[in-house]
């Protein structure tokens, strides 16, 4: 397919590239530079015992495990994969804390959801009902999961013994970056090319085709949403289900950023489920009765 179909893998594959530029890199490189940074400066020592006495009464977490729940509601997937793979390097967190937090810091980064999906759904007053409604419903998980884990990092007590000069572990973060980068790009591709000779091969009608594309890729099912001829009502819906899910080359992303054996897949997929139907169910509920 992809040999007799050379116009189409060449349009998709340029069209991945744009996203990527337009919308991903923007806003992740700098807080997976800044994320390396600041473990690698001790900050989380300083940091997660304050929003410990804060968190841990929620969610039964670490102290640790809160530092990745700030940083990702902040930056957005897959950077909680990335933070909880520089603990986990560093003994800072364990792989059961990594599994429990992993399925409540699913938060969809801020400036995508107020610029780019406000764009798309053509209304900043949607955009913000969404970005409540996918933020509340992770905290929501979190804490119908507080009993899920036992903890074992109880207290920060890494201490920063890295004596490498700041440009050196400046260097270190950039290109730590980069490559994650270069794997959301790689996997992003593969998904939105998978979809299209999907959609090549067997017709499908236009909504029940954007719904295929976005369970295997979010950013594109939001764009393919946005064009349906539906009331605003059902686009935010869909939309939200989309980022709440955020298709399986988000969650092939995560896993293959952690690249972890011992960090097992079907809980993250049961949270994302989950997530979808919290957060649509909150929807629905503030659109008709507030």
């Amino acid at each position: 397919m992809i040999l007799f179909n050379s116009s189409l893998v060449v349009d998709v594959v340029l069209t991945s590239v744009t996203i990527f530029k337009n919308n991903i890199f923007p806003t992740l490189f700098p807080f997976f530079v800044i994320s390396d940074l600041l473990i690698s400066l001790n900050f989380v020592s300083i940091i997660s015992p304050i929003l410990n006495k804060f968190l841990k009464p929620l969610f039964h977490t670490s102290s640790n495990s809160n530092y990745i729940f700030l940083m990702s509601m902040l930056s957005g997937f897959p950077s909680n994969s990335k933070i909880a793979k520089s603990l986990l390097d560093n003994n800072m967190i364990t792989v059961e804390e990594v599994e429990h937090v992993l399925c409540f810091s699913h938060f969809s980064n801020p400036l995508f959801i107020l610029g780019t999906l406000t764009v798309f759904l053509n209304s900043k007053k949607m955009g913000f009902i969404i970005l409540i409604i996918h933020y509340l419903s992770n905290f929501i998980i979190g804490f119908l999961r507080r009993n899920k884990v036992v903890i074992k990092t109880e207290n920060s007590n890494f201490i920063n013994k890295n004596s490498k000069p700041f440009g050196t572990i400046l260097g270190e973060a950039i290109s730590n970056a980069i490559q994650s980068l270069l794997l959301i790009l790689g996997t992003l591709t593969t998904f939105m090319l998978v979809s299209a000779i999907i959609l090549k091969v067997v017709y499908i009608t236009e909504p029940y085709a954007t719904i295929l594309r976005g369970i295997l890729e979010m950013t594109q099912g939001l764009k393919y949403t946005s064009l349906l001829v539906l009331p605003l009502s059902f686009k935010a819906l869909i939309s939200l289900a989309f980022l709440s899910f955020g298709g399986f080359s988000i969650h092939i992303q995560v896993m293959s950023i952690l690249n972890n054996p011992d960090i097992h897949y079907l809980p993250y997929l049961k949270a994302r489920i989950l997530h979808v139907l919290i957060s649509t169910s909150l929807l629905y509920l503030v659109y008709n009765f507030v």
